[in-house]
């Protein structure tokens, strides 16, 4: 019975990003540490890509904007879009704290338009595969028309192969005060993950359903070309390590061309 249940959540089509990144999102990996790697990532940003100070930066599904606001403190020019109210409500509390300019906006990643193009769009920590991979191309599309000729776009991605060597069915974790168990199917035809994530404090519980799609380097670099993006250089850490089996990241650069 409970098999059967968790086979019909895992194969709904709802949005279910339009609901999962509010409060509970956030303090998940708050909780967790990984936003207290922010600056490191940046710091690769600025040395793989690179940036320049004149550069018009986009962060694309930017969250609560940890990267935008950094990038605003080391003087660039960024423009953070997002979904999510409730992210981007703490974005602009933090920027306007910081006394930082930076023009956050609601919007789709799969059809924003802005009047302005940029020289370089960033797309970080596995914010991409949500959706159909129409929804992926469309969001492609979008990236490629909204960079100006010879702009850069980088995407931080979970690495295929690390995926499928490091698959489990179910997964506990504690992270701080937190018990976490993901349920998880992997679907080999539509290369996607999905997964009933059940969220514990000891006092109460928070059940969300995600599905995440991922892509091999190749295949990412096909949907890129056809959409009119060149791969220029990969990685599979921030800290520059060769994409490889054992890395757990797949950082791309790619420019218009």
């Amino acid at each position: 019975m409970e098999a059967d249940f968790l086979i019909k959540i895992l194969t709904m089509t709802e949005e279910w990003w339009k609901k999962f990144f509010g409060e509970g999102y956030i303090k998940e990996w708050e909780e967790a540490g990984m936003f207290r790697y922010t600056r490191r990532e940046v710091n690769f940003l600025e040395k793989v890509i690179p940036l320049r100070k004149k550069d018009e930066i986009l962060d694309l599904c930017c969250g609560h904007g940890r990267h935008a606001i950094e990038l605003a403190r080391r003087g660039y020019k960024v423009t953070g879009l997002d979904f999510s109210l409730y992210a981007l409500g703490i974005a602009r509390r933090e920027a306007k704290r910081r006394n930082l300019i930076v023009s956050f906006v609601r919007g789709d990643a799969r059809n924003f338009k802005f009047r302005k193009k940029f020289d370089v769009i960033i797309n970080m920590f596995t914010a991409f595969g949500y959706g159909s991979r129409e929804d992926d191309r469309k969001i492609i599309r979008n990236v490629s028309r909204s960079l100006r000729k010879e702009g850069k776009f980088f995407i931080d991605l979970q690495s295929l192969p690390w995926l499928w060597r490091n698959f489990k069915p179910v997964r506990r974790e504690r992270v701080g005060k937190l018990r976490i168990v993901d349920k998880r199917t992997y679907d080999f035809l539509e290369g996607v993950v999905r997964s009933i994530r059940i969220v514990s404090d000891g006092t109460r519980k928070r059940i969300s359903r995600t599905q995440t799609r991922s892509y091999t380097l190749a295949e990412l670099e096909n949907l890129l070309v056809e959409e009119g993006l060149k791969v220029v250089k990969f990685f599979g850490s921030y800290k520059g390590q060769p994409f490889g089996f054992n890395t757990k990241r797949m950082l791309v650069v790619a420019k218009k061309i």
